[in-house]
């Protein structure tokens, strides 16, 4: 991990450099020249694993912190050279909040410096690769939509999501773009590739063999190297994955661009900066042309470990706190597998664990490390479709009535454990086993008080 964040830091740091020219700045509000925003951070701000801040800080000496109550994190930074460094949490919302609080925030004067939002993102495997840098030229909004279940759409329809104000996919005209798409400065923009395009990239054997895995034509440019190279980026607060969505989402930024873009990058928060800074601008408080997003290649696959980790019955969260709960962030996997006093924190290198940590879930921050782990599933029966269609058929099987009507019948038939489910466990398997099913014959019992009665 910490060679993506090296061949990142390589990208970006001509980038401060030229824009942070020191010099001494008034003490109140703060005359800043640089604003850093990344998405995510791991533990601690320094010290222990980096997430998208922490080389910022410790290279950059943004040792001064300012509290900020009303956003995701404390602004940290060199009030001397006028540069600070924001996260805003993961997420479309946390974003969009935090960057307004940045921006109405009296102890800064940002009305002329420069955004610099940088942070990882998923990569089109049909245009390119992991461990490219991708300076983006539009940003569109993939949220805002209405959305048929693609089971249920008619068989003409390329996708089930419908552009807001339409009637079926990408019908035209577009409806207007505000909120919805930015252009950003085209001259700021390819003064920062100019500066940027030839810096060589790292190609390490992990992501050679993690590229030969793309054999398919469509996926040629999957298999080459990282290059620095200008994109659109697709926000949208959910995970996906697929063929199919790859189709929807080059279609989709092409509709709201007019064809202008091309799809590169996805991630979840830029939509919400952009709108938040665009708010800013029309107070005066921010300048959207001095605004610069660059995202790496993170993965090519950015959900097998989720979906492995779901059908053994693990919670996707933003934070892990609780067991059976996972947080799959960049190149940083979050679990608290059951069975461990605390949850793990795994380093991660495309396809390779670098290191497994422990961490304490109220500070976040990571301890001991470890050599091995073992991962119990998070449930004692399976919610996969195999498991509730079993659940479905026993239970009619056994309770009269409409099962529609129970709780428990619905829930488990969306896939979602109630409360209680326990007492059910028999409903998922065709028998069931006891602690003395794997006992030894002759096995001696010794009764401690009255069992009965406590049982009872």
């Amino acid at each position: 991990m910490m060679r993506r964040w090296r061949q990142r830091a390589r990208t970006l740091l001509a980038i401060v450099g030229a824009l942070a020219a020191p010099g001494a700045l008034a003490a109140e509000p703060m005359a800043v020249r640089v604003v850093v925003v990344s998405m995510f951070e791991v533990g601690a701000d320094s010290g222990d694993t980096p997430g998208e801040l922490q080389l910022w800080r410790e290279r950059f000496d943004l040792d001064t912190a300012y509290p900020l109550p009303a956003g995701h994190h404390d602004v940290l930074a060199d009030p001397e050279r006028g540069v600070i460094a924001v996260v805003t949490g993961q997420g479309t919302a946390r974003a969009a909040a935090t960057i307004m609080a940045l921006g109405s925030d009296p102890r800064f004067d940002l009305s002329r410096a420069y955004w610099l939002v940088a942070g990882i993102a998923g990569v089109d495997p049909a245009v390119t690769t992991v461990g490219s840098a991708v300076w983006t030229d539009w940003v569109v909004d993939g949220d805002l939509a209405y959305r048929i279940d693609a089971r249920e759409m008619p068989e003409d329809w390329p996708t089930g999501t419908i552009p807001y104000l339409r009637r079926e996919p990408f019908e035209p005209p577009r409806p207007e773009r505000e909120a919805r798409v930015w252009q950003l400065n085209p001259e700021l923009l390819a003064w920062a590739h100019a500066l940027t395009e030839d810096i060589a990239l790292d190609e390490t054997e992990s992501m050679k063999r993690l590229r030969a895995r793309y054999t398919a034509d469509a996926h040629a440019p999957a298999r080459g190297t990282p290059e620095v190279m200008i994109g659109a980026n697709l926000s949208a607060t959910s995970y996906w994955h697929g063929t199919l969505l790859n189709r929807w989402a080059r279609r989709w930024i092409d509709y709201w661009t007019d064809g202008a873009a091309r799809f590169v990058t996805s991630a979840m928060e830029d939509s919400g900066t952009l709108q938040s800074l665009a708010y800013l601008d029309r107070a005066d408080r921010a300048d959207l042309d001095r605004v610069l997003i660059l995202r790496t290649g993170e993965t090519l696959d950015p959900v097998a470990m989720r979906t492995r980790l779901e059908s053994a019955g693990y919670a996707a969260v933003s934070e892990v706190r609780a067991h059976g709960e996972f947080a799959l962030r960049g190149a940083v996997l979050d679990l608290f597998p059951m069975g461990q006093r605390e949850p793990l924190r795994l380093d991660l290198f495309d396809d390779e664990i670098e290191s497994i940590r422990r961490f304490d879930p109220e500070t976040q921050r990571s301890t001991d490390r470890l050599d091995e782990i073992r991962l119990l599933p998070a449930r004692e029966f399976p919610l996969d479709d195999d498991g509730i269609r079993a659940f479905r058929q026993r239970y009619c099987q056994r309770f009269d009535g409409d099962p529609s009507a129970s709780m428990i019948y619905s829930e488990v038939s969306r896939g979602i454990p109630p409360g209680g489910i326990e007492y059910y466990l028999p409903l998922f398997f065709d028998q069931t086993a006891s602690l003395l099913d794997y006992l030894p014959e002759r096995t001696l019992i010794t009764e401690v008080g009255d069992v009965p009665a406590a049982l009872d």
